[in-house]
C-alpha cells in the first residue's frame, strides 16, 4: 500500500471514529469530566494553511463555510487567544479556567487574507500567519506586503516560516542559519516590530533537529511549532510546541478533535499503534 492510499484510509478511518465518539455521546461526556471533575482545561493550537472553495489542495484547505462554521463553534466554546498570549501563559505555568484556543495559519497564502481575514474580522478574533519570507508578493498565491500590512493593522500577528520552506534537518548549520535569520530580519523590515514565533517547514520530528532549535534559540525566536498533534502542555520545551492540524472535515470531526479525547492516555496509544499522531 502506497503512502497516499494509506494516508487516505487512516483519514477515513478516522472521520468514522469521529461520527461514533460525537453521535455516541462520548466525546460530550469526556469533555464534561474532563472540566467538571478533573479541571483540566486545555489549550490548543490551530493549524491551517489554506482557505478555498475551488475545491483544489484538498488535503490542506478549509472551504469558507466551514471555515466560519469552525471559528463561530470556537468563539462560542473556548476563549481565542493569540499564539503569542498562549506561549507567555505556558511559559509562565498560568492555570486557565477555561478551554483556550490559538489560530495559525501556514506559508502565508493570498486567500488567509482573502477567505479568511474577513470571517477573522467577522467574529473578532486574530490568528497568526507564518510567513514564507522569500514568497512575499512573488505571485499572485502568496501574500504581498499591502495585505499583510493591512491585517497587522486589524490585529493580525506574524511569524517566520523560512525564507524559502526547506526541510531544515537536511541543511548544514550555515545553510540553516541563513534561511532562520534572513526570514526573520525580512518580516520585522517589512512589520516593524519582532517577530518572535517560528514554525517548522513540514514540521515532523524528522524534520528538524536539535541544531535547528539551537540556532532558532541563538538567533532570537521566543518558541517554535511543529505539526505534530497535540495541545500544549505544562513543561513543553519552547522549541517543540504541538498542534493540532485542520483541513477539511465535517463539523463533528472538528468538536471531536478540539475535545481532547485523542489526546488521553488510552486513545494516544491506539493512535501511536495506528501511526495516526
Amino acid at each position: 500500500m502506497n503512502d497516499e492510499l494509506k494516508y487516505r484510509l487512516l483519514w477515513q478511518i478516522g472521520n468514522l471514529i469521529c461520527l461514533i465518539v460525537y453521535y455516541s455521546g462520548i466525546s460530550h461526556l469526556y469533555t464534561f469530566a474532563r472540566k467538571k471533575y478533573l479541571n483540566n482545561y486545555r489549550t490548543v493550537v490551530l493549524t491551517y494553511h489554506r482557505v478555498r472553495d475551488d475545491g483544489k489542495s484538498s488535503d490542506i484547505s478549509v472551504t469558507s463555510k466551514s471555515f466560519g462554521k469552525q471559528i463561530a463553534y470556537l468563539k462560542k466554546n473556548f476563549k481565542i487567544t493569540s499564539l503569542f498570549s498562549a506561549v507567555e501563559n505556558l511559559s509562565s505555568r498560568q492555570t486557565i479556567s477555561k478551554d483556550h484556543v490559538a489560530i495559525s495559519f501556514d506559508d502565508g497564502f493570498k486567500d488567509n487574507y482573502q477567505n479568511a481575514f474577513p470571517v477573522m474580522m467577522q467574529h473578532n478574533c486574530c490568528a497568526t500567519i507564518f510567513l514564507l519570507s522569500g514568497k512575499i508578493g512573488n505571485s499572485d498565491e502568496f501574500l504581498n506586503i499591502e495585505e499583510i500590512n493591512k491585517m497587522k493593522a486589524k490585529g493580525m500577528e506574524f511569524g517566520s516560516h523560512t525564507v524559502n520552506h526547506p526541510i531544515l534537518s537536511d541543511l548544514n548549520e550555515k545553510e540553516i542559519l541563513k534561511e532562520l535569520d534572513q526570514s526573520k530580519n525580512d518580516l520585522e523590515m517589512i512589520l516593524g516590530s519582532k517577530i518572535n514565533l517560528f514554525a517548522y517547514p513540514k514540521g515532523k520530528k524528522k524534520h528538524y533537529n536539535e541544531s535547528v532549535k539551537r540556532i532558532l534559540h541563538k538567533v532570537g525566536y521566543k518558541a517554535a511549532f511543529t505539526t505534530e498533534n497535540g495541545a500544549l502542555e505544562k513543561g513543553d520545551n519552547l522549541y517543540e510546541l504541538k498542534r493540532i492540524g485542520i483541513r477539511q472535515c465535517p463539523l463533528y470531526v472538528f468538536k471531536v478533535r478540539l475535545s481532547g479525547i485523542f489526546e488521553s492516555k488510552l486513545a494516544l496509544q491506539m493512535r501511536q499503534l495506528l501511526k495516526m499522531t
